[in-house]
């Protein structure tokens, strides 16, 4: 059962690295991936090193009981999100499932191999975290015992926030499996799970200052300590062996990291089969007749099918579309909290009367978020002979899937802007040029999309959820979003003098020329 561990551990973990697909890259191909590991470096490198000046800053004001509680809630919470995210296309709806069941292997290896694979990359996650924060904490410390603890705590920290996240969408994907449209269901419950999160960060977030009023920095010390051991209590045995150098509170952190796990994949593999049958299993009505059939132009065909792979990937939609509804969600916020529920957002009060144009460039930060082009590509797979070989052109393809992500964006830019006029009350030519900036916007993010998943493009893959999360083209289009509508929002900030209506126009004729040169660009493709 460990050869058959260890051998698939081996073989999805090649499929998601893809280290022998590099290799046979040659000259500008194997550059452009090499960049973009120097884009993941230095991302990764500037993360921790904030973790360690929060750690460093936390030692200065004499918090150094903080710092554990900090490394190992702060890699949790990360890891719980992110594998929530692609947990359920990691172990269900997996296009190798039929593959695996012809084998002689059980369940329980299947699932444990898969779970693997995302803990070996949140654990490098919550290593870094808690390298960078050890780092300034444990050569102070003075003692052998807690280099112990932290070490084996960093390889232990990702374990239980992975498994709770895998739980979760394993919950789901039970409950969805007994639906006749499982994946809707799928989507819909994945949805509100992740709402629910953002509405407990939002609500621990916004404490007001009674609840965190102190008169010393040990009582502030005191109160965060309770508050962080409150959102995660193994937070508290791990700081309680670390710095008391208790071992009972430490052999209760691995017993329950590993009790937890054992558990989980006990309970799953019992009902693991039960599950991908109701989420793959498709029945086909006996009393199907032959009805009216219509026919579709090539634009509205492709239109039409890559929609539908956008419902059919629950992993998809919430990955690449769940920017949308974060975009709908903060705009109805303002709406209803108004503008000053940014500034304790941000822990400034009065924030909102110095930036009074930041919430109306909500949605053009948000937006970039939704990016279903970066990824729409790669995902066609070992189909995309259909493509190759049907009648249509580059054009009809590339449009399409733009059209997919505009369908997305434009409608959610509209309401947002509604919600915020609603609120805000801009003039007349403000609120129009700023709708047509984030449209603007949302256009260049869809061809960009495109544009990227051409450079880095990858056809070879047994489970979507690969090019989804982990993809160069998903990191770049994704990325380059975000920077844009952040760069857009500080240059409207600090030329404030200028008028937003003008302000916003300028920067939409910059982006619409941006947008036609790589439409260009994408013109001059002659093949896949």
């Amino acid at each position: 059962m460990s050869r058959q561990f260890f051998l698939l551990l081996r073989v999805q973990m090649q499929n998601a690295l893809r280290f022998s697909d590099i290799r046979k890259k040659t000259g500008k191909e194997k550059m452009r991936y090499l960049l973009m590991g120097g884009l993941y470096l230095f991302v990764a490198a500037m993360l921790l090193f904030y973790c360690y000046l929060l750690a460093a800053g936390l030692l200065a004001v004499g918090l150094a009981r903080l710092i554990p509680l900090y490394a190992v809630t702060m890699g949790g919470l990360f890891t719980l999100f992110f594998t929530f995210l692609k947990a359920n296309g990691m172990l269900f709806g997996c296009r190798d499932y039929e593959l695996l069941t012809a084998l002689p292997i059980p369940p329980a290896v299947v699932i444990t191999s898969r779970f693997a694979v995302m803990y070996l990359f949140n654990l490098g996650l919550c290593v870094g975290v808690m390298a960078a924060m050890g780092a300034a904490y444990l050569p102070q410390t003075g003692s052998v015992l807690p280099w112990v603890f932290w070490i084996v705590g960093a390889l232990l920290a990702s374990l239980i926030p992975t498994t709770l996240a895998t739980a979760a969408a394993a919950l789901v994907a039970a409950a969805s499996s007994r639906f006749k449209y499982s994946n809707a269901v799928t989507i819909l419950l994945s949805v509100a799970l992740v709402f629910g999160i953002f509405g407990l960060s939002a609500k621990i977030g916004a404490m007001d200052e009674e609840q965190l009023s102190v008169s010393t920095i040990a009582a502030l010390g005191d109160q965060l300590a309770g508050l962080l051991t409150r959102i995660y209590p193994p937070a508290a045995w791990f700081g309680r062996a670390v710095i008391e150098g208790s071992l009972a509170a430490f052999c209760l952190f691995v017993g329950f990291s590993l009790g937890l796990y054992l558990l989980f994949a006990v309970v799953l593999a019992a009902f693991y089969q039960k599950i991908q049958n109701g989420l793959t299993a498709h029945g086909a009505s006996g009393q199907y007749r032959v009805g009216r059939l219509a026919a579709r132009s090539p634009l509205a065909a492709l239109y039409q099918k890559e929609w539908k792979r956008f419902l059919s990937l629950p992993s998809y939609v919430l990955n690449m579309g769940i920017g949308a509804l974060m975009t709908a969600a903060a705009s109805a916020a303002v709406c209803f909290l108004g503008p000053e529920a940014l500034g304790g957002l941000v822990n400034i009060p009065g924030i909102e009367d110095v930036f009074i144009r930041i919430p109306l460039y909500l949605p053009v930060i948000l937006l970039p978020l939704c990016n279903t082009a970066c990824v729409s590509l790669s995902l066609e797979g070992r189909q995309l002979w259909i493509l190759q070989s049907s009648p249509v052109t580059l054009g009809q393809v590339f449009l399409s899937k733009i059209l997919v992500n505009l369908t997305l964006t434009i409608p959610c830019a509209g309401i947002s802007y509604l919600l915020l006029w609603v609120r805000l009350r801009p003039s007349l030519a403000d609120g129009l040029m700023m709708l047509v900036l984030a449209c603007s916007v949302a256009l260049l993010t869809a061809v960009a999309g495109i544009w990227f998943n051409l450079k880095f493009p990858v056809y070879q893959w047994e489970n979507p959820t690969q090019i989804i999360k982990q993809s160069a083209s998903s990191m770049c289009g994704i990325l380059s979003g975000m920077i844009l509508g952040v760069g857009l929002t500080f240059l409207s900030v600090r030329f404030s003098a200028i008028p937003l209506w003008m302000m916003s126009g300028m920067q939409c004729a910059a982006i619409l020329l941006l947008a036609g040169v790589l439409l260009a660009s994408l013109a001059r493709v002659k093949r896949l």
